[in-house]
């Protein structure tokens, strides 16, 4: 079997990195897809080369240390094998960056997950219009439906979105054209009004504005605040962006309106007051926290419907660093902030790493990417895929 494989891996139609740029195509189209291609691609690397340097990566061995400590903490505390499932995502990341490692053509791979996005977007564009052909009071601000249209749920496409725009942005600076392709994401996110995507795309067009600029740092900056004020601006233009922001125009009772309508001031604070009663180790269980998590929205919450829909959906933290605390404590959660920030500040990590990172400390600060698989899947990818010494 082992030269079977690798007799396919050498044909130019099947191999490692034609299998792993077909996968990152299907990642916003389907959740079963990328986890059936995995299994190929999986096989493919298992016997060929392989490229052992990811254990050199400081962001895998300290991801993986805090996957570990969690890991450790629940198999001492007896909650491994009930919740084996739960664990295992956390695994998969791991995993997923391990063979996303291997993958020697980069831009192969980008370049199938560009197709993609504008194909999904494409399609979301047009199940929008059918939506607003039928329904003339729809609006993208709010309600289910919108996830259901979009194919994905807001915040994870409009990531999806932002990891195409850092693509297109990077290469913008040896072809303009892609400038075109990071505007069309970036104007998709503003209207479908994600919140954080659309940040996180002026960040982006900012920093690229003074690195792909030909003038000097002054001229450059210059460029770059300009480009953040008129994507600034282009939000005010957009009701559907105001609407969610509740800002509609009165300013005066924003904080009343956005901490009533934003989950996380009630989630955030609650999940403040159960790590301070198991701050060293962690409780280590997902049941457990969920449990705990329920029983103090039902206390905090005085509205009685609002107090059922918090209570019925089960929020989880909503913050990566925060449900990593909640079940291995500071132990964990220390190591999983030094996987970010220690590549960040040491020279030889390659820049399009330090912006995946960037791009990611953001979503974990609002959501629990690991618990998700799109979220998996986009991370170790493009960690992977740019974690390679600069020289590759």
């Amino acid at each position: 079997m082992k030269k079977w494989i690798k007799n396919i891996n050498e044909k130019n139609f099947l191999n490692k990195n034609v299998t792993a740029a077909i996968l990152a195509f299907t990642l916003l189209f389907s959740p079963a897809l990328p986890n059936i291609l995995l299994i190929p691609l999986v096989l493919l690397i298992l016997f060929g080369e392989k490229d052992k340097r990811f254990i050199q990566s400081p962001f895998f061995v300290l991801f993986a240390g805090a996957v570990l400590v969690l890991i450790l903490t629940a198999v001492v505390q007896g909650t491994f094998i009930n919740q084996i499932s739960k664990f295992t995502r956390h695994i998969l990341f791991l995993i997923l960056f391990i063979v996303f490692y291997q993958v020697t053509k980069k831009r192969q791979v980008e370049n199938a997950y560009l197709i993609g996005a504008i194909t999904v977007l494409v399609i979301s564009s047009i199940l929008i219009s059918i939506e607003k052909i039928n329904n003339s009071e729809f609006m993208l601000s709010g309600g289910e439906i919108v996830n259901d249209i979009l194919l994905l749920e807001r915040p994870y496409f409009g990531i999806a979105l932002v990891i195409a725009t850092f693509i297109t942005l990077k290469r913008a600076a040896k072809n303009p054209k892609y400038y075109l392709l990071a505007l069309l994401f970036t104007a998709f996110n503003i209207y479908i009004s994600a919140r954080l995507a659309i940040v996180l795309c002026i960040f982006l067009f900012f920093i690229y504005a003074i690195k792909n600029s030909p003038f000097n740092f002054y001229k450059s900056l210059g460029i770059g605040l300009g480009l953040v004020f008129i994507l600034g601006f282009s939000l005010s233009l957009s009701d559907n962006f105001m609407k969610r922001m509740h800002l509609d125009k009165d300013y005066e009772k924003l904080v009343i309106r956005v901490k009533a309508y934003e989950p996380r001031f009630i989630i955030w604070p609650c999940a403040h007051e159960i790590i301070k009663k198991n701050n060293y180790w962690g409780i280590a269980s997902f049941k457990e926290s969920e449990a705990q998590l329920v029983n103090c929205y039902a206390s905090k919450i005085s509205k009685e419907d609002k107090r059922n829909y918090y209570t019925s959906q089960k929020f989880n933290t909503h913050n990566q660093f925060l449900d990593y605390f909640l079940m291995g404590g500071w132990p964990t959660a220390t190591l999983l902030l030094l996987s970010f920030f220690i590549p960040l500040f040491m020279r030889k990590t390659s820049f399009e790493l330090k912006m995946i990172l960037l791009i990611f400390l953001g979503f974990f600060l609002v959501e629990n990417v690991i618990h998700r698989q799109l979220g998996r899947y986009l991370f170790a990818i493009f960690a992977a895929l740019y974690s390679k010494p600069k020289n590759e």
